[in-house]
């Protein structure tokens, strides 16, 4: 069953756990705690972005996923014939250009069929835009929606050991992508592969704290210890959230629990969140 795309924008956004809530759309998030102003918000962004703004040589045919500064839809960019997604942003603030422009190099820098390909990049007046190659399965989320909510065992594991292998190629040319979770591994064919370097750094020089905001970087449920208390990172933090990532693909559930993400930021903030060490552990799952 297909998501509606108010349920798939406030799960994007940070707003609505992976728990399924019955009923229509507004209800659903109303029944998950979003109130009716956030629920606005929401709708007035789906309308904005069902235009797509011009750019040459790109012509820009489906809104395929919307976060919470970025839109990626599919196109076709016309001088070659090939569909393609393309990423883009608003040029206004200096942070999205910052990250885009982070995110723009390190997908160039990194050749692995384990992590999605920057086809080229560039700004066509007030937009930022980054072109990738097409991924037509979806990303493990949605995937494991589509399933019910958790993944064959085996499908899971296959999905893990690419993206493990694409946490490899990061780590090789010195990145840690700061930001693994199911939606940010993109499925094609039989075959995963990592996407949104946005939050990609430099290990020597990566902190999860930016000069702009006090905020946290990257995925709360997914997030290592030493991320949420705004250390140091290296390749490690991201194989805690990969460890996370296939918990949930496998179960179905979070691994700390199943509170909305802008809850558990909440609790950061406010210094009363203690990410335990050991998940519940896993039933219905073979031991191996």
């Amino acid at each position: 069953m297909t998501m509606h795309p108010l349920i798939r924008l406030a799960r994007q956004r940070g707003l609505l756990s992976t728990s399924a809530v019955p009923g229509d759309a507004e209800s659903s998030l109303r029944a998950a705690g979003l109130s009716d102003s956030e629920i606005g918000e929401l709708k007035q962004e789906l309308e904005r972005a069902s235009v797509p703004p011009p750019i040459p040589g790109l012509r820009l045919i489906e809104l395929i996923g919307l976060g919470a500064h970025s839109q990626v839809w599919r196109a076709t960019q016309e001088t070659v014939d090939r569909a393609v997604a393309v990423k883009i942003i608003p040029a206004q603030r200096p942070r999205d250009v910052e990250r885009f422009l982070r995110e723009s190099r390190a997908a160039g820098a990194i050749g692995s069929p384990y992590v999605v390909t920057c086809h080229d990049a560039g700004q066509s007046g007030a937009t930022l835009y980054l072109v990738m190659e097409l991924m037509t399965g979806g990303d493990a989320e949605a995937l494991a929606d589509a399933a019910g909510g958790r993944l064959p065992e085996r499908r899971a594991l296959e999905i893990i050991r690419d993206a493990a292998r694409g946490l490899s190629a990061l780590a090789s040319a010195g990145l840690t992508h700061r930001d693994i979770k199911p939606a940010n591994i993109l499925i094609a064919d039989d075959h995963a592969k990592l996407a949104d370097l946005g939050l990609a750094r430099d290990t020597e020089n990566l902190l999860t704290r930016t000069a702009q905001s006090s905020m946290v970087a990257g995925t709360p449920a997914f997030m290592s210890p030493e991320q949420v208390r705004g250390e140091q990172l290296d390749v490690r933090s991201d194989l805690f959230s990969l460890g996370a990532t296939f918990y949930r693909l496998a179960t179905g559930r979070l691994p700390f629990g199943d509170g909305t993400v802008i809850e558990t930021l909440r609790r950061l903030e406010q210094g009363a969140c203690r990410i335990p060490m050991m998940p519940p552990p896993i039933s219905r799952t073979p031991r191996a």
